[in-house]
């Protein structure tokens, strides 16, 4: 996966987990086929450009710092928290909210998705896979005008380093204000994330899937 290929992953992701959706939950098909694995990989090459670019000055690295700290809570457990398979979600669209089956429907949804096989498959893979915040201070530890900074950023998240990959010092887009272009950012409903109403989403939705995954 090149930064290319990760910034068009992330940013569908991004969208999808700040947007609302129409049920209870999002359908495992507005993943796009993309696996928590693959969404949770994109994240942390962003999350390396965007150390990188930091090194530019105190202003972007500020900037980059709540980037990344909202883009912890939303990658990958506040997405998470939001899906489940498509048949399930699709049911639960033509539930009202009032009527009395809907709590149990609710609880179906969730049950059906961990235990799904390949769900559960990809969740435990995507657990292996680094933190946003532990690989951001990783990407710190590393010069960022390091020959090898890419090298070693793929080897830590376990990737193949090749030609189509990022070698060398980054260049900053800046916007027509002279403020730094993160590009993800751009992605909609990103900045109408509220992080402490994510923070408890996130503890409530890994709560759940800990006791159902037990």
């Amino acid at each position: 996966m090149n930064l290319q290929q990760s910034e068009a992953v992330l940013k569908d992701a991004i969208e999808l987990a700040a947007t609302a959706p129409q049920g209870p939950f999002h359908p495992a098909s507005a993943l796009k086929g993309r696996t928590f694995v693959q969404i949770k990989t994109a994240a942390c090459l962003q999350v390396a450009k965007i150390r990188q670019l930091g090194s530019f000055s105190d202003e972007f690295k500020k900037s980059g710092d709540e980037f990344v700290q909202r883009l912890g809570v939303m990658i990958p457990f506040g997405l998470c928290s939001k899906v489940v398979p498509t048949a399930e979600a699709e049911r639960l669209s033509r539930i009202s909210r009032s009527s009395p089956d809907f709590p149990l429907a609710v609880s179906a949804a969730i049950r059906a998705r961990t235990e799904n096989e390949a769900f559960k498959a990809d969740w435990d893979a995507c657990l292996k896979v680094e933190s946003i915040a532990p690989f951001y201070a990783f990407c710190w530890s590393l010069q960022a005008d390091d020959p090898l900074y890419w090298q070693k950023v793929y080897t830590k998240l376990g990737l193949a380093y090749d030609d189509t990959c990022p070698k060398g010092m980054l260049e900053p887009n800046l916007t027509p204000a002279g403020r730094l272009d993160w590009g993800i950012e751009r992605a909609p409903k990103f900045k109408e994330a509220n992080p402490t109403i994510w923070v408890l989403l996130v503890i409530l939705g890994g709560f759940l899937l800990w006791l159902a995954l037990r």
